[in-house]
C-alpha cells in the first residue's frame, strides 16, 4: 500500500478513501518471529479505520510460531551462516536437537506476545471486529500450545455472522488441547459458503452449515459433516489422516447438487463409503489406485500420480482395462503418471487399445501426462 500513497497527491487521496484497499490484513511470521509484511499496530488501526463498514479478509499464519527451542535455532543458524555454509551451521546445531529441558528466552516471549497483540487488535475489544470478518484464513502454531490456545480462544470468543469463506490449519496435537483445556468450537457457521479444514473435524458445528458450497476437508474419525452440506458443489476429501483400521460397515454419502469431486491420499480407505453423487461432472483422484479404484461415475475424470507398482506391459494393460471397466460412462480420462516411463507405456497402450476397438463408446478424449492426447469419435471407431 506505502509505494501508492507515495506516487503523487492524487493517488495519495485515491488510495486513503477507497475502501476495500484497506480491507485485507495479512500477518505473516517468519522463523525469527518477525512481521514478514512488517505491519504494526498502527497500520492495523488505520485499516480497519479507512475500510469503513466493508467486509475485511484476514490471514493468519502464525505456524511459525513453534516453541523456544526452534526460535533459537532459527536465530543460531540465520547468524552462523553468515560465517560458514547453511549446512554446516545446521549441522553444528543439530547438538542442540538432544537438549532436554525449558529454555527461558524473554526475546522468544516478547515476540510472541506482540504477535498476539496483531492478533487481539484484529479482533477488537470483546469480539467486536468479529461481525466484519469476511474471510479467514488461519495456520495456529503447531508446537506452542499456549500461543495456539490463546489465538483460537480470540477468534472463536463470538460469533462471526458475515463469514463467507474459512481456511484453518491446525497442528496434530490440538485435538488433545481442545479436550484438555475445554476449547468451544467455531460459533455460527451459517453464512460460510467456501469451508477448507486441514485437521480435526470436531473444531465446526456442522448444524448450520447449509449455505456451504465448497468444502476441503481431511476426513479422519469424523465425517460425519458431510450428510450436512446438502447445497455443497465442489468437495475435496484427503484420506491421509484416515484410522487405519476401517469400519465394518458402509457409510452412503448423499450429496445431490456436488458437481466436482477431488479424492486425495489413500484412496482404498474409502472404500467403506457409498457415494451417491447425481449431478457430478468431475472426478480427480490423486494418490495410489494400484488396488483400489473408486466406483465413482463423472463425465470427466483426471487420474494424478496412479499406481506406483505398475511396471512391466502386462501390468499397464490390465490396470489400464480396470480403470476403463470402471469408468464406463466417462466421456473424458486424463491420466497423470509419475514419470516420463509410465506415461509413455500409458500412452502406447492407449492406443493400441484404440485401434483394436477395445474402448467403449462414450469415450471421446484420454491425454496422458504430457505426452499426447487421442481425440475419440463415434466414427473413428
Amino acid at each position: 500500500m506505502l509505494p501508492l500513497l507515495l506516487v503523487n497527491k492524487r493517488f495519495h487521496r485515491l488510495v486513503v478513501h477507497n475502501t476495500r484497499l484497506w480491507t485485507k490484513i495479512f500477518l505473516h511470521l517468519d522463523g525469527r518471529l518477525e512481521e514478514v509484511n512488517r505491519l504494526s499496530e498502527p497500520y492495523i488501526e488505520t485499516c480497519l479505520q479507512r475500510s469503513k463498514d466493508a467486509l475485511l479478509d484476514i490471514r493468519l499464519e502464525y505456524n511459525s510460531i513453534q516453541g523456544t527451542d526452534r526460535f533459537i535455532h532459527a536465530i543460531a543458524l540465520d547468524h552462523l551462516s553468515q560465517f560458514i555454509t547453511e549446512k554446516e551451521a545446521a549441522d553444528f546445531l543439530s547438538v542442540a536437537d538432544y537438549f532436554d529441558g525449558e529454555i527461558n528466552c524473554p526475546l522468544y516471549e516478547q515476540k510472541v506476545n506482540h504477535a498476539l497483540d496483531l492478533v487481539r487488535l484484529l479482533v477488537g475489544r470483546k469480539g467486536v471486529n468479529l461481525q466484519r470478518w469476511g474471510s479467514l484464513v488461519v495456520s495456529l502454531p503447531e508446537w506452542a500450545f499456549d500461543a495456539e490456545i490463546k489465538v483460537w480462544k480470540m477468534i472463536t470468543i463470538t460469533a462471526t455472522p458475515n463469514l463467507h469463506t474459512l481456511a484453518i490449519e491446525v497442528g496434530d496435537y490440538f485435538e488433545d488441547l481442545l479436550d484438555e483445556n475445554g476449547l468451544a468450537a467455531f460459533p455460527d457457521l451459517s453464512g460460510v459458503v467456501h469451508l477448507s479444514m486441514k485437521g480435526v473435524t470436531n473444531l465446526l458445528v456442522p448444524a448450520n452449515f447449509a449455505s456451504l458450497k465448497s468444502l476441503d476437508i481431511q476426513l479422519r474419525l469424523n465425517h460425519d459433516i458431510l450428510p450436512h452440506c446438502k447445497s455443497l458443489q465442489d468437495l475435496t476429501i484427503r484420506a491421509t489422516w484416515l484410522p487405519r483400521t476401517s469400519p465394518q460397515t458402509v457409510t452412503d454419502i448423499g450429496l445431490p447438487l456436488l458437481t466436482s469431486l477431488t479424492l486425495i491420499g489413500e484412496l482404498a480407505k474409502l472404500e467403506f463409503f457409498q457415494f451417491c453423487l447425481p449431478r457430478l461432472d468431475h472426478l480427480c483422484l490423486s494418490g495410489q489406485t494400484d488396488s483400489y479404484i473408486p466406483n465413482i461415475h463423472a463425465p470427466h475424470v483426471q487420474l494424478i500420480s496412479g499406481p506406483s507398482t505398475v511396471k512391466s506391459a502386462e501390468e499397464v494393460t490390465d490396470y489400464l482395462s480396470r480403470l476403463l471397466s470402471t469408468f464406463r460412462a466417462t466421456i473424458s480420462l486424463e491420466i497423470q503418471a509419475d514419470s516420463v516411463e509410465i506415461s509413455e507405456r500409458y500412452h502406447a497402450t492407449l492406443c493400441n487399445m484404440w485401434r483394436e476397438k477395445q474402448l467403449h463408446r462414450s469415450l471421446r478424449s484420454i491425454k496422458v501426462g504430457g505426452i499426447g492426447s487421442l481425440d475419440l469419435t463415434i466414427d473413428d471407431k
